[in-house]
């Protein structure tokens, strides 16, 4: 008895172990000269990391499309870009295929009055596994189109966006602009399509597949469209398809707030999702709020909260295990263009457990994310102002993070116990977030176990027992 209480103390002295999330800069560019940045990513059958973007071409004066490929360690294997002429072509989605890589994005026709023009023609591009054109579809149209996303279904690919008949004028004008969604065959040639008509602006995201059906999501500031009424300015919306491109529902989610779904993972009741809330309207705290929720399989809410920083903007959310996290970025200073970018871990009630702050010397935004056998890689980029308001120059950003067990006293995380409010209620005063390092638990623990046995070794010393050492 004695024996067994003196080597569970020694155990008990040596290094608590516990499980953490652990950022790992792959990639960091902090005193970028132009515009390059990432936008999304996979992880392929080699566990290699491929993403795309777009960089500016000095050259040409115009954005080319990109695509690179990593080692699991961050090593640069390949980079590409393509360009067409007289063109500026930005890439924001990627899926895999079976030999290779889809990318989607847009393609901008540069014209004379480009300050006012800002139309786009939607494409596909196959790529190789080095990094080689395979073959090029798009499609040229008198409005803007664009694709943000692809996934692979299993006869080819369903890539989504937005298609518009008239012109997206930068000025701010509101022009009619449709959610769209299309799915091709392995050789890129169009099986179905479909566009989510309104009369302002609507826009799809993300996508997600789910057995047979195809999930979409976005946002609607429509006010005419059947079955739905709107909410807000912008009302989050989710739409359901069948595998043949019909409709199975549509819904629009949100309050009298600006609402938008950025992003959708399938779990198995249901899909969660994540974009921001305008809390501006009806709330005494200014700025976005990270904003994230769970629907069933037919669309009805399970749960929804929001998570208030400064100006946030939400762009993923992974489920893994009981958990899910949100990645995301949020404005912390418009006038020196201060971003600070955020994982958020969320437990299965829709509430923030914790959040880790990833913040370098340049400001980061993250963009996207996806999942890795012990975490997540996610890519976006650095954000540095130059010397006049119309200079914004960034650098790509690639992070691994990593669950690992790690000695106490080692994590260089900042992890918070978050207080999350309803959007509606008056603000009133609560205490501020306090430093949560879960290692402090680990050592309070111990250190009344440590106590616990002491006493008991005492006892038994005052019971004259010994110890054969």
């Amino acid at each position: 008895m004695n024996k067994k209480i003196l080597v569970l103390l020694i155990l008990l002295l040596l290094p608590i172990r516990i499980n953490a999330l652990q950022d790992n800069t792959l990639l960091y560019d902090e005193n970028p000269t132009h515009y390059k940045g990432f936008h999304n990513v996979i992880v392929d059958q080699d566990n290699n990391i491929v993403a795309v973007g777009f960089d500016l071409d000095e050259a040409n004066n115009s954005y080319k499309s990109i695509i690179s490929k990593y080692q699991p360690d961050g090593t640069l294997i390949w980079e590409k870009d393509f360009l067409v002429t007289d063109r500026e072509n930005r890439a924001y989605g990627i899926t895999l295929a079976q030999d290779g890589y889809i990318v989607v994005g847009g393609s901008h026709v540069k014209t004379a009055d480009d300050d006012t023009d800002n139309s786009f023609d939607n494409y596909i591009y196959k790529i190789s596994k080095d990094g080689e054109v395979v073959w090029h579809k798009e499609e040229s149209t008198t409005g803007s189109n664009r694709y943000e996303k692809i996934i692979t279904v299993g006869d080819g690919y369903v890539a989504a966006g937005y298609a518009s008949s008239e012109y997206f004028i930068p000025s701010g004008e509101f022009v009619d602009k449709n959610a769209y969604i299309r799915k091709v065959d392995a050789e890129g040639n169009k099986v179905w399509e479909h566009t989510f008509e309104g009369n302002n602006l609507d826009w799809f995201y993300s996508l997600a597949q789910d057995g047979d059906s195809i999930i979409a999501v976005g946002y609607t500031a429509s006010t005419n469209i059947d079955g739905l009424t709107n909410k807000g300015e912008r009302d989050g919306l989710v739409v359901k398809y069948n595998a043949d491109g019909t409709v199975a529902w549509a819904k629009n989610y949100g309050e009298e707030f600006d609402d938008e779904i950025r992003y959708v993972s399938v779990v198995s009741d249901g899909y969660i999702l994540t974009g921001i809330s305008d809390r501006r309207n009806g709330s005494a705290e200014e700025g976005n709020s990270f904003w994230f929720l769970k629907i069933n399989k037919d669309g009805e809410v399970v749960w929804q909260n929001t998570y208030h920083k400064v100006d946030d903007e939400a762009w993923s959310i992974i489920p893994k295990d009981d958990k899910y996290y949100a990645f995301g970025h949020t404005l912390t200073d418009t006038t020196t263009g201060k971003y600070e970018s955020y994982v958020l871990e969320i437990n299965s009630t829709g509430e923030v457990e914790n959040t880790y702050k990833y913040e370098k010397s340049a400001p980061v935004l993250f963009r996207n994310a996806t999942p890795t056998e012990d975490g997540f890689i996610v890519v976006g980029f650095t954000r540095v102002l130059g010397a006049t308001a119309n200079d914004i120059f960034a650098g790509p950003l690639m992070v691994k993070y990593s669950f690992t067990s790690n000695t106490p006293g080692d994590d260089s995380h900042g992890a918070v116990d978050p207080t999350t409010e309803e959007p509606t209620t008056e603000p009133e005063t609560k205490p501020q977030p306090q430093e949560d390092n879960p290692k402090t638990g680990a050592f309070l623990t111990s250190g009344l176990v440590i106590l616990v046995l002491v006493g008991l070794l005492i006892y038994n010393i005052r019971k004259k027992d010994t110890f054969n050492i």
